[in-house]
């Protein structure tokens, strides 16, 4: 797939340009974790707990069914993206069962790595409400400033680094990374992504992995993040050391899209405070120190241009798919783009949820990654496509 395998060219100004298709495949792939059979997840981590509890030391039997529940829980994903010649594994729960998880794609063929995070289901409120409380703690034994505090623990428990999923999943990247650069002799493209909380936890992760190179080795190229619908995670002091970090030369060519639609509510929750609406009646207090961090580019439902900060927003997009797949033949796997079919493709379980989805408000329906998907593709025309 050409535009992951792509080496950074630097002095291609596409590459600074924000790539439309980029940005909805890695949304695909990042919607896709929503797809993994939690139950068999949770059966494969009780059947581990009993045997513990007993202090049995497992048999090879007991380790062939706790790791064929494993495998077997991510099958569906594995079958949607078996087209793309992708390969697919989780590889961090986070500190946590049950939730938001961290998965990676790989291809053996492209050379490229894509680290995605789950986000939260609209109907799971608790995780909603964890999107929007305040708590924040100091994060600089990993990264700066402050940062969400349920965040900051998932990735980077700091009471033990046994536990630092952060950590582990280096690990484990570089792991896949070394077996990449065997086979193919050439260095391999690292992308980030991840919708919702799984936003945030990207953002996090892709700040940690620029602040630490050494975490990847060196033929790793880290290359740009895309987040979908993140909910602001750090405070000003972050947001200001992080513009110094992506400003630093050793990161030239990296950037973090964050992408959000004016309809959705959970990346305007908790308020920043650059919010304009309460910044006038408002000094800086604790409570409402809350920044987002990247390049901003902001769709909208009813179709109008997207807008964003940065001059580099539209430009020459090569197409995503290489080997002869364009966009027209990914809309037909995703069922004729129809938004009610890629829900049905995208999310779980859906056919139980129809009813409740129309009774769930606007704001926060519009959060749903296939929503996302819809107002990417009615922008596309605002974007200079090359087919060549």
């Amino acid at each position: 797939m050409e535009s992951l395998n792509k080496p950074l060219d630097l002095s291609d100004q596409r590459e600074r340009n924000f790539n439309l298709d980029r940005a909805e495949f890695l949304l695909f792939l990042s919607s896709l974790l929503y797809c993994r059979d939690d139950n068999m997840v949770h059966n494969a981590h009780e059947t581990l707990t009993k045997l513990n509890s007993k202090k049995k030391k497992p048999t090879d039997r007991d380790l062939r069914t706790i790791l064929k529940l494993l495998h077997d829980s991510e099958n569906s994903i594995r079958a949607q993206i078996e087209q793309f010649d992708l390969n697919f594994t989780s590889i961090s729960e986070l500190n946590h069962l049950g939730g938001c998880y961290a998965g990676m794609f790989w291809s053996e063929k492209d050379n490229f790595i894509v680290v995605a995070f789950q986000g939260t289901t609209t109907t799971s409120f608790a995780q909603m409400l964890t999107d929007m409380t305040f708590q924040r703690m100091d994060a600089k034994p990993y990264l700066f400033g402050k940062v969400h505090e349920g965040y900051y623990k998932s990735l980077f428990e700091t009471n033990n680094l046994n536990h630092c999923a952060a950590l582990r999943m280096a690990d484990t990247i570089r792991i896949k990374v070394a077996e990449l650069n065997q086979k193919n002799n050439n260095p391999v493209n690292l992308w980030i992504t991840g919708h919702s909380i799984g936003a945030a936890f990207a953002t996090l992760f892709y700040t940690w992995l620029m602040k630490t190179p050494t975490m990847l080795n060196e033929n790793c190229i880290l290359r740009d993040a895309f987040t979908f619908a993140s909910p602001p995670c750090v405070d000003n002091e972050f947001a200001t050391e992080f513009s110094s970090l992506i400003d630093n030369p050793e990161n030239n060519g990296k950037s973090l899209w964050r992408i959000i639609t004016d309809d959705d509510l959970i990346p305007k929750m908790p308020p920043t405070f650059d919010n304009q609406n309460i910044k006038r009646f408002t000094k800086r207090v604790e409570v409402l120190n809350n920044s987002h961090i990247g390049n901003e580019v902001r769709f909208f439902h009813d179709g109008r241009k997207p807008i964003s900060k940065q001059h580099h927003l539209f430009g020459n997009n090569k197409l995503l798919l290489g080997q002869g797949l364009k966009f027209n033949e990914l809309k037909n796997l995703l069922e004729n783009g129809d938004s009610s079919n890629l829900q049905k493709l995208i999310t779980r379980p859906l056919r139980k949820l129809d009813l409740i989805e129309k009774s769930i408000p606007n704001c926060f329906l519009n959060h749903k990654s296939y929503r996302y998907f819809e107002v990417l593709e009615k922008s596309r025309r605002y974007f200079e496509l090359d087919n060549q």
